[in-house]
């Protein structure tokens, strides 16, 4: 039968002569007892006595990847943001070498140079790293012409920094005797397509950039000369035509905050041709120099 409203109930009908009672409740003990019908009486209470709180303790153990060991930075660094390299680096086109020609121990050739020394070593002892890649000639230039110049083969405008180690270089930078020279282009805009673009006194560039989707964006910057034309007009009997191209263009994908995948594509041109009117035996009529990674 069912209890009433004090919680007593009965049994009724029993057959057997003994019974075994067992009882429970949530937040009780358990209660177990042997009754005989015989000499139980009519009347029994059952003791629950609450039962001691019961503790669970959960143990959750999750694995996460190892810290990236950040490299201590040189103290004899220096460092010229985007904004800085295009700023120092805009005599006759821009030129991020001639950015770091402004530096104090650092000495120029002439202005028709990008080169530099730095410490007493000579151009052909410093390393130059675009993006931990190191370049041997990043250079637009002839060699073995009068007035022989040269102009680096990367616009500024897609730089991110570029940092000029003149000793007690890291590790990563140790198969150059001289200082390291460490570029780092930037990645594309991802709020919006933009573009620029600009003359200068020897060639003229522009700038494109732009997201795909949300995780991925590009950039691609484009540079051209006409130093011919220019020479054409400035002088009345030229004998040498000097001109460039080049390509920049990065292409960045984050597929979560932590990682990027990048592309980089550098190319460029440089062309000379001799425009004397009786030129030499062993003069050199036309070159022709370029440099892709």
């Amino acid at each position: 039968t069912g209890a009433d409203d004090d919680g007593r109930f009965a049994f009724v009908g029993l057959l057997r002569r003994s019974v075994h009672l067992r009882a429970s409740a949530p937040g009780f003990r358990s209660f177990a007892a042997n009754l005989s019908l015989g000499t139980a009486p009519g009347e029994f209470t059952v003791p629950l006595e609450p039962a001691p709180p019961r503790l669970e303790e959960a143990v959750t153990v999750t694995a996460r990847g190892a810290a990236p060991v950040a490299e201590a930075p040189s103290p004899l660094a220096r460092r010229f943001d985007g904004a800085d390299v295009m700023a120092l680096g805009s005599v006759a086109a821009s030129d991020p070498l001639r950015a770091a020609q402004a530096l104090p121990g650092v000495a120029a050739n002439d202005e028709l140079s990008a080169g530099f020394a730095a410490r007493g070593s000579g151009f052909s002892s410093v390393g130059l790293h675009i993006d931990g890649v190191r370049l041997s000639a990043p250079f637009h230039t002839i060699r073995d012409i009068n007035d022989g110049y040269s102009l680096t083969i990367f616009n500024g405008d897609v730089l991110d920094s570029v940092t000029l180690l003149p000793g007690a270089a890291p590790a990563r930078y140790a198969d150059r005797t001289g200082a390291v020279l460490d570029v780092r282009t930037r990645a594309g805009r991802g709020d919006g397509f933009h573009g620029k673009a600009s003359l200068g006194a020897a060639g003229a560039f522009a700038t494109l950039e732009g997201p795909i989707g949300t995780k991925a964006s590009w950039i691609a910057s484009a540079r051209q000369s006409y130093l011919d034309y220019i020479i054409d007009r400035v002088e009345d009997d030229p004998a040498l035509a000097l001109g460039w191209r080049d390509l920049t263009a990065k292409l960045a994908w984050r597929p979560r905050p932590a990682h990027a995948v990048a592309l980089l594509a550098l190319l460029g041109r440089a062309r000379y041709e001799n425009t004397e009117r009786d030129p030499g035996a062993h003069t050199m009529e036309s070159a022709e120099a370029g440099t892709d990674l």
